[in-house]
This record gives C-alpha cells, sequence and structure tokens, in this order.
C-alpha cells in the first residue's frame, strides 16, 4: 500500500484539482496514482517532477493500492481540501451542491469527476466562458475545444463498451492480469527477460516489485543490467532517473551487491556528457544521493572532476553545496580511517586526497552553505 504524503498544486492555490502525492515506507520514491476509465488505480508510478510545482502538506490520512478506487482530491470554494475515493467524492459533491456552484472554474472540473451529460456541461462551460474572455471569438474557441474534448471521452467509452475494440500492444507482454495478481517471484522472473527490457512497462513492474522487496538484491541486480541494456542501445540517459533514484537507496542498505561498476559506468557517462548533471538537480533528494553514491563506490578522480565541474556550472542552491561538501567529507574519511587487514579499500593516490581537501575548501567557501 502506498500512503498520501501531500498534494501537487495544480491550481495554482485557488479551487481547484489537486494531485494527490504517495509515498512507500521502503523507498525513497515520491508516487501518483494511473487510474483507468473507471477511475481505478491502474498502476502507481514514480513522480520525479513534483518540485516543478506547488506542494500542499497532506494532513489527511489515506492509503491506496493498485486495484482500489483512485483518491481524488480538490481544494473547495471554502479553502477547505477534499481528499477521498469516487464514491466519496461523489457523496460531497451531492452534499456541497451549493457551494460548489459559486465557482465555476471548479464546477467545470467536478463535473467530469460526476460524468455529466453534454448539455449540463454546456451550460457550465459557456457561464465559465463569459466569466474569463471579453472576447467573443476567444469564448467560441475555447467553448469548441471543450466540446472537442467531451466528443473525445464519449468516443474512448463507446470503443470500451463495444464489442469490437481493437487491442491496444501490451505494455506488459505476459503480464496481461493487474499487478496484485502476481507473487514476487513470477515478476522477478519477467523482469530478468531481457527481451522485455524495452517493454514500456518494465519500469513500472520494477517500482513495483523493488516497493515489495526492498531487501532482496535480486532486484537491485535487474535494475543495474537494465541499466546497461539500455545504454547499449542509445536509449534517453533521462528515463533512467526513476531507476537510479531507487537503486541509489537500495545502495545504503545492501551489503552484497557490488555497487562499483554501476558507479563506474555513471562516472563515464557524466564525465563524458557533464551537462547530463542538470537532470539530476531535481528532484533536490536525488542530487545528494548520486553525489553520495559515486562519492562511497566510485573512482575518487572522477568524482573529484564532477565536483569541480559542479562547483564551475551548477547553480549553488543550498541542497547542492551540501551534497558537494558531504561527498568531499566521504572521500577524506574513507582515506584517513583505520582500516582492517581483510577489509578492501579503493585506491588513493596523494595527490587524490590533497585535490579532495582543497575542493572541500573551496566548496565551504561557497555562497548557501
Amino acid at each position: 500500500m502506498f500512503n498520501l504524503n501531500g498534494f501537487i498544486d495544480i491550481s495554482s492555490g485557488q479551487p481547484g484539482m489537486l494531485v494527490p502525492l504517495l509515498s512507500s515506507p521502503d523507498t525513497n520514491l515520491p508516487y501518483v496514482q494511473e487510474m483507468d476509465e473507471f477511475l481505478l488505480v491502474k498502476d502507481i508510478i514514480p513522480f520525479l517532477e513534483y518540485e516543478s510545482y506547488p506542494i500542499v502538506p497532506g494532513r489527511q490520512k489515506h492509503s491506496v493500492g493498485v486495484g482500489d478506487r483512485g483518491l481524488i482530491a480538490f481544494r473547495s470554494v471554502d479553502g477547505s481540501i477534499f481528499c477521498g475515493n469516487t464514491e466519496e467524492a461523489l457523496r460531497y459533491v451531492a452534499e456541497n451542491r451549493a457551494l460548489l456552484e459559486t465557482n465555476l472554474s471548479l464546477r467545470v472540473q467536478l463535473n467530469r469527476i460526476e460524468a455529466v451529460g453534454l448539455e449540463k456541461s454546456y451550460d457550465a462551460w459557456r457561464d465559465l466562458a463569459k466569466s474569463k474572455f471579453d472576447n467573443e471569438r476567444q469564448r467560441a474557441l475555447w467553448l469548441d475545444s471543450e466540446h472537442r474534448l467531451h466528443k473525445k471521452l464519449q468516443q474512448i467509452w463507446d470503443e470500451i463498451d463495444g464489442d469490437e475494440v481493437k487491442p491496444e500492444r501490451p505494455s506488459r507482454p505476459g503480464l496481461e492480469k493487474p499487478l496484485p495478481e502476481y507473487d514476487v517471484e513470477q515478476l522477478l522472473r519477467w523482469l530478468s527477460v531481457r527481451s522485455n527490457y524495452f517493454a514500456k512497462g518494465w519500469t513500472t513492474v520494477w517500482h513495483y516489485v523493488n516497493a515489495r522487496a526492498p531487501f532482496d538484491d535480486r532486484v537491485s541486480l535487474l535494475g543495474i543490467n537494465w541499466m546497461y541494456a539500455v545504454n547499449e542501445e542509445d536509449a534517453d540517459f533521462e528515463q533512467s532517473k526513476s531507476i537510479l533514484f531507487g537503486l541509489f537507496y537500495r545502495s545504503k542498505k545492501s551489503k552484497d551487491t557490488d555497487w562499483r561498476e554501476l558507479a563506474e559506468f555513471m562516472l563515464e557517462r557524466l564525465i563524458t556528457e557533464p551537462a547530463l548533471l542538470f537532470g539530476f538537480l531535481k528532484p533536490r533528494a536525488l542530487f545528494p544521493d548520486l553525489l553520495v553514491f559515486l562519492a562511497t563506490f566510485g573512482s575518487v578522480d572522477y568524482v573529484l572532476r564532477l565536483i569541480r565541474f559542479c562547483i564551475q556550472n551548477v547553480p549553488k542552491e543550498k541542497h547542492v553545496v551540501a551534497a558537494m561538501e558531504n561527498a568531499l567529507g566521504i572521500i577524506l574519511e574513507e582515506q584517513s580511517r583505520d582500516y582492517d587487514l581483510d577489509e578492501s579499500r579503493r585506491e588513493f593516490e596523494a595527490t587524490d586526497y590533497r585535490a579532495a581537501s582543497a575542493l572541500l575548501d573551496e566548496v565551504r567557501a561557497l555562497p548557501n552553505r
């Protein structure tokens, strides 16, 4: 199960819809629901772009899983925040209709949840258009766009209800049933088949298993192997971010996985294309996790080159400066501590130690520290 952690405010503080932001006790990832046409949760997927939107703290307690009725959330006219499943949302609308009717924008949005007919929807669109646009042509264009959207949604419903629906190409070939109907071992076997690596739904299945088997090192190994396979096909490195976020978290707990190869792979990509670093600046927790991972398992000289690039080119936000200081501290602490005779350690050059010390002084002199 995933717990409500807050809301993504897509209504900019005004009455309107909110997106429930979810968390799992066994991962460090933020999640959102993916609902089907019946407002049932089809998937729960990582959403790393949440910091691009205002976040409203979630004081209500809700849990949701795949196959459950999805959570509907919105800010009401009186400023209160409603969150509940479809049945609870419809009951709230029925009991507070007079209040909700006073805000045209919210009324239009909730009409979609209620699935009201075209005639009632059109009346609400027309009223909202009059309040938003002075120009008659703008009103007509907006009404036309809403009408087209309504027809498109109706077409989707007709296709769903029809007998001759052209089946979509499955995003998870071989996993036609909802994920909760498979046990973890079945899903691990599916994830391990290389031909499935490039299925659209591979990352969704991996995150599902990651949340349910936080201490199984096979999950880490599958994520690492998927990273290498994607890289061989020259796929967009950005699509790997959510998997990497999960792997960084697992690396802090797992003692049996060799993380050095992944760290070297990451460093090679980032040293070759340092601009990729900018894609790790959000969410804020990702950049510190990246530098801690690389500083713990990667080649010291490459890590220092990367931090030097950050000092020169990356925005000096507080979390960025703190992450660089923490990474350099990890390197220096490892070099200075005593080791057991049979304990492995990375090789350090004296120049690396001096360079790390000098960079740490430079970072501590930066603003926002």
